[in-house]
Order: C-alpha cells, then sequence, then structure tokens
C-alpha cells in the first residue's frame, strides 16, 4: 500500500476530479511502463515548516511500486493538488530508502531514470523582467531546433518542461552508473543553456537525479493554471543518441599540488556569507539559487561540500570557495569565471578578503604575509602564494 503521513493535506472530496487523476496516471504511464519497485514521491509545499529564506519547504509522502499500482499514486496526487501544487521525483527511489515526510528524493538512491529532462521558464509574472523566452511559441521552436526533439512537452502555467524518454526506464545499480546517468544529466543541461545564449536568454538548467517536476494534470497554483501535456511524439531515446552533446567546461579551482580542499575557506560558509540559502541533497551535496544573480527557478546553484566545490547552471561555470569570494566582491563575472581568469594582483586580492573576512591563511603562507597584501601586491610574492595554492 502508499505510505501516507499526517502531514499530507486533507482535500475536499468534491474537488478531486477523475479527470485530473486519469491524466496524472496517463503521465505516470509514460514515464514509468511496468516498473514494480522503488518508491516514487510526491511532494507539496508545508503548511507548516519553512526553509531559512522563508519559502515553504516540501512535504513528500512515499509510494510503494511493489504495491501500489500507478493509478492509486495518481488518485493521490490528484486529491493534494485541489489545494496544492504538486510535485515528483523523477528518479525512482531505491526500495530500501526508509520512506520520511520530511524528506526528499536523493541522488545517491536515484534507482532509475525515465527521461532526460529540461525546464523553460517564460519572461511572465514572476520572470517578467529576466532574459527568458517571451512565449510559448519561443520556447516550443527553440525545443524543436535540437538535434533530439522531446518525446513530451508539458506547459506548467510558468513554463515548459521538455521531456526526451529513454526507450526503457534505466536502472541505475551502482554508484558508478548513478555518476554516469549524472553526467549526462549536467551536460545535457549545459549544452541546452548554452544553445540558449543565442537567443539573448539565460536558462537555469535543471540537472541532477533528484529533481522534482510538476506532474501532467496538476494545477500549478502559482498562477492558478493547469499542467498539461501539449506535444507529444513516439521518439524514445538511449544515452548514445547524446553525442552531439556539449563537454561540461572545467571549473576554476585554486588548490594545487601539496595543497588540500580543506586548506581553503569553508565553501558553505562562503555562500551563505553573501546571501545564499543552501538546501542538503545528500551528506554532501547542498544547491540552491546563486547568491550573486540569482535563479529563475530558485536553484541552479550546486555545492559540494566534501570537495570544496560548486557549479553554476546558468553560466555553466563553477570553482572552490576563493572563486565564489571573487564573485561575492565582484571582482569577476559569473560568466567569466573559467580555468586561470583569477590571477594577478586579481587574485591576491581574494587571498586578502579570504584571511579578512574568513580568517583564512593559504597553507604554507605566515599571517605575517597578509598586511602587505594588497592590489599593489608584488609580482614575486603574488608568485609565490599562487604556487602555494
Amino acid at each position: 500500500m502508499s505510505t501516507y503521513h499526517s502531514t499530507t493535506p486533507s482535500p475536499n472530496p468534491s474537488q478531486i476530479f477523475p479527470t485530473a487523476a486519469t491524466e496524472i496516471q496517463r503521465f505516470f504511464d509514460l514515464l514509468y511502463p511496468g516498473i514494480g519497485e522503488g518508491y516514487l514521491l510526491l511532494s507539496w509545499p508545508s503548511p507548516t515548516r519553512t526553509h531559512k529564506d522563508g519559502k515553504p519547504a516540501l512535504d513528500t509522502s512515499w509510494h510503494n511500486l511493489a504495491t501500489t499500482a500507478l493509478g492509486r499514486i495518481a488518485d493521490r496526487a490528484a486529491a493534494i493538488a485541489s489545494t496544492h501544487s504538486v510535485y515528483f521525483g523523477v528518479a525512482i527511489q531505491h526500495p530500501s530508502r526508509h520512506p520520511n515526510p520530511f524528506q526528499r528524493s536523493r541522488n545517491d538512491s536515484a534507482a532509475l531514470m525515465p527521461a532526460l529532462y529540461f525546464d523553460i521558464d517564460l519572461a511572465s509574472g514572476a520572470h517578467a523582467a529576466s532574459a527568458l523566452p517571451a512565449t510559448d511559441a519561443d520556447a516550443l521552436a527553440f525545443l524543436q531546433t535540437l538535434p533530439a526533439k522531446p518525446s513530451l512537452i508539458l506547459h506548467t502555467g510558468g513554463g515548459l518542461h521538455g521531456y526526451w524518454l529513454f526507450e526503457s526506464p534505466i536502472y541505475l545499480t551502482t554508484d558508478p552508473e548513478r555518476a554516469a546517468m549524472a553526467h549526462l544529466l549536467k551536460e545535457f543541461a549545459y549544452t541546452l543553456r548554452l544553445l540558449g545564449t543565442a537567443y539573448g536568454w539565460e536558462l537555469d538548467a535543471l540537472r541532477d537525479l533528484a529533481r522534482v517536476l510538476r506532474p501532467a494534470g496538476t494545477i500549478n497554483h502559482k498562477y492558478g493554471k493547469p499542467v498539461a501535456i501539449i506535444a507529444e511524439s513516439a521518439a524514445r531515446y538511449t544515452p548514445a543518441d547524446f553525442d552531439w552533446l556539449t563537454t561540461l567546461p572545467a571549473p576554476s579551482v585554486h588548490h594545487g599540488p601539496g595543497a588540500g580542499v580543506h586548506d581553503q575557506p569553508d565553501l558553505l560558509r562562503v555562500v551563505e556569507a553573501y546571501g545564499g540559502t543552501l538546501t542538503q541533497k545528500s551528506a554532501s551535496e547542498w544547491h540552491g539559487a546563486h547568491p550573486i544573480h540569482g535563479s529563475s527557478t530558485g536553484v541552479n546553484l550546486d555545492v559540494n561540500g566534501d570537495k570544496g566545490l560548486w557549479h553554476c547552471w546558468r553560466h555553466g561555470t563553477g570553482g572552490d570557495a576563493l572563486s565564489m569570494i571573487a564573485l561575492g566582491e565582484r571582482l569577476i563575472g559569473c560568466e567569466d569565471l573559467q580555468p586561470g581568469a583569477l590571477s594577478g594582483t586579481r587574485f591576491a586580492h581574494v587571498l586578502e578578503i579570504a584571511h579578512n573576512l574568513f580568517d583564512w591563511t593559504p597553507p604554507g603562507a605566515p599571517r605575517s604575509y597578509f598586511p602587505a597584501l594588497t592590489p599593489h601586491l608584488s609580482r614575486g610574492l603574488s608568485t609565490v602564494l599562487r604556487r602555494t595554492l
């Protein structure tokens, strides 16, 4: 049976429309044909819990596909959708997970992936002033220019969701398989975001295995509009069909031989110091809106606390704590942050800020160096410190 929890909203039965449940089930049938194991998660804005930034956290119901038909899960989604926006975890979660109403999908427990996906917000409503497609037609035309056309396109009330369905859902049974799928998602999102720049758009790229999206047949209560399939084709793909994707750029990092990532300032602390609010996805992974340029979707920054690295999905750039400090101090733009971008006096300035704001000293450098670290730092000392890092 499905796993229900006391935090689930109690909708008015008269508001549960059979047609909505039918459309939701049809959507789930397209994504998960014949799948009989793992958890399909439904989430909605919590009426009682919020994040640090004041936005509602998500409550979650866990549905065991080994014991629950997709039709029953669709009924539940329709019931919740009568009063709340509903989301579903695209990746089926491993059956070893322990259902918890306050936990969502995780990357490290993704067990099955039905498709690649991409979210395109439109320049309307909350995104009216953003560099985004102006109309549905603009976004649809863009999707049709891609070498691989979407199998499904949903209108979500504020944008479009494209799904590139696999010939059959792909099981992820090992960590290397999850890593390979995560990499494919990242390259897919990065490539589409890059192609969007030719139109003057700054698309936020959704790309992680733990992503939640809106299912067809529900209501986007933010805009009071239905979430509906507006285009559908028989196209199905394998990972090999995406050999046209652009290779991900290398992150801009500044720790060299002999200096581990733990020798830099704490990255989570740096992100929060510049106004970022992060939500934990797994033991070492966090995500949220970019603290400098924000996000149209609310999530376009990934942070790995163990590795001390971050990645921006709007610009396809990334780096470490020192790189984030450079962005936070407006010493460089996020779109310009490529390997080697921080050097000379700019790099010396970052070191000085890291010391003054985060009480950090680079490995091998005595604290007495720092009073001399100014934009006019000598080339010799700057070179020594760069080599140290």
